[in-house]
């Protein structure tokens, strides 16, 4: 007998993805940029490929955000490709296509040399046998100074969740469809957390695994955990793999994690820096903040910044205020610790509050020193208070950002649940909450003095009332009280952020 397509797969539940802003190749470019590193330049045109792309949202999105971009998404679950390709339809975008592939059959994928490869959660997620398929297509399908970003399950912060995992994937009937393996795996995770037993008290951290895994839905429990196979690894491991496809490592993509010091402690330091290889350096990262997962960027032919290039290249790197991010905070906790931020990371915090700079007119804005500046702008960047952005001219919102937005708020608001937004001015998105959703779709479909009844008529025309992520469900007849006094905090506060990235049309407020 022939093997299913969804053999191995979980085929019968949704699946509600989740952003990764890490994936804009605007990002990319900027953490290449901060490595002293050439990287593809995201305003020009360019070619992305995703490797088990889902239902598409990622991609949909990168396409949106640039027009100028080629996008092919390859995913062997034809239920998600199926509705990848309707959304791209319906929002009208022509730059993306969604291929039927298993990773096994990467070598019938035709396609001309891709800028950015990214693999976001899959390595973990697969096995042997489909990691030697990627390796074998980024060697072959990666150009020489494209970049791939890798995100898995790492040890040793994963030690806990894979004894957790083996419950759900070995003591559930490995015959039964995805939902219901699911929730017979929650009977016995919740069985286990109020009846502790010897894994509670042999493995650190079991209890809090259990505790996480049934804070989730029976969907993304099965898709993440049941759906063979889960594993974690070490990033020696992820590295020795990827070399073999001739990429090194660059950096990883959490901006806060990109600077030795702020997570390597005084004492360590001396140990750190005698470590000849760079993976070494890395597992010791890892062991000493007891990393779990990682996201990380590796290229094929690494080719160093050249001072004349530099110059350039300030002049097309920007940053600004992160999202969602109101004011300045002059502590922030790393690592390594509590650490307060000098006087002139606010001065500059207050200069990228409301515009976004290029580092060129960051550096000629100012009196400092380069060196001091930059070290502003460093702090920042480890605190989260500052992202980068593309170029005011770049985050003008395209035709196809409007449609885009609309459909994923139509859609959120008819399932009852949040929303992602794609955000032109960052080149990634941004994740609504489900009320957040709901006054955004009744602002944009009418205005402010409209939403609220906006809202309230179509979820009496869907029958139910608004579920919070907390779990609190507001009755219909309670909706229109409850939305009233939760939408002048979203108009005031939310719907201009929503615009300044923007996700919205900058007339609806």
């Amino acid at each position: 007998m022939s093997a299913s397509w969804s053999e191995g797969e979980v085929s019968d539940l949704g699946y509600t993805a989740r952003l990764c802003h890490q994936l804009s190749p605007t990002h990319i470019q900027f953490v290449a940029a901060l490595s002293g590193i050439t990287a593809p330049v995201p305003e020009s045109p360019f070619h992305y490929c995703e490797l088990g792309c889902g239902n598409g949202s990622i991609l949909l999105l990168m396409a949106a955000n640039f027009p100028h971009g080629r996008f092919v998404g390859i995913e062997d679950n034809p239920v998600q490709v199926a509705r990848a390709r309707e959304l791209a339809q319906r929002a009208g975008l022509n730059n993306v296509v969604f291929l039927d592939n298993a990773l096994t059959e990467l070598d019938d994928v035709a396609a001309e040399p891709f800028d950015f490869i990214v693999l976001h959660g899959l390595w973990t997620r697969v096995g042997e046998a489909e990691r030697a398929a990627v390796i074998g297509f980024l060697r072959r399908a990666l150009r020489v100074g494209g970049i791939s970003f890798v995100s898995y399950n790492a040890y040793p912060g994963k030690a806990a969740m894979a004894h957790a995992v083996r419950v759900l994937r070995e003591l559930t009937p490995t015959g039964a469809q995805g939902g219901q393996r699911a929730r017979i795996g929650r009977m016995l995770l919740q069985h286990l957390q109020d009846n502790p037993t010897g894994p509670d008290t042999a493995i650190p951290g079991f209890a809090d695994a259990v505790k996480s895994i049934l804070a989730l839905n029976d969907g993304r429990i099965a898709h993440e955990y049941i759906n063979a196979p889960w594993s974690a690894v070490y990033f020696t491991e992820v590295a020795a793999s990827l070399n073999e496809a001739k990429l090194g490592f660059l950096n990883t993509t959490i901006l806060p994690l990109m600077f030795n010091d702020s997570v390597i402690p005084a004492a360590y330091r001396e140990v750190f820096l005698s470590l000849p290889e760079p993976g070494q350096r890395q597992l010791l990262r890892d062991l000493l903040m007891n990393t779990s997962h990682r996201r990380d960027l590796f290229i094929k032919g690494a080719t160093p910044i050249l001072p004349l290039d530099m110059a350039a290249l300030r002049e097309t790197v920007y940053v600004a205020r992160a999202p969602l991010v109101e004011s300045f905070a002059a502590e922030c906790v790393l690592p390594i610790g509590s650490v307060n931020l000098p006087a002139g990371a606010e001065k500059l915090f207050a200069r990228v509050r409301e515009h976004t700079l290029s580092l060129a007119e960051i550096l000629s804005g100012t009196q400092d020193e380069p060196s001091t500046t930059f070290a502003a702008l460093r702090w920042l960047l480890l605190s989260d208070q500052v992202a980068p952005f593309r170029s005011p001219e770049a985050s003008q919102a395209a035709a196809g950002i409007t449609r885009l937005n609309r459909l994923a708020l139509d859609m959120a608001v008819s399932i009852g649940e949040g929303s992602w937004l794609a955000t032109p001015a960052t080149g990634g998105g941004i994740q609504l909450s489900v009320l957040e959703t709901l006054l955004a779709a009744g602002t944009v479909a009418t205005d402010a003095n409209g939403a609220v009844g906006f809202v309230t008529e179509r979820l009496g025309e869907l029958g139910r009332g608004i579920q919070l992520e907390t779990g609190q469900i507001i009755e219909p007849n309670d909706v229109p009280v409850f939305l009233n006094k939760e939408l002048p905090a979203f108009i005031m506060i939310k719907m201009p952020e929503l615009r300044r990235l923007g996700a919205l049309p900058a007339g609806h407020a």
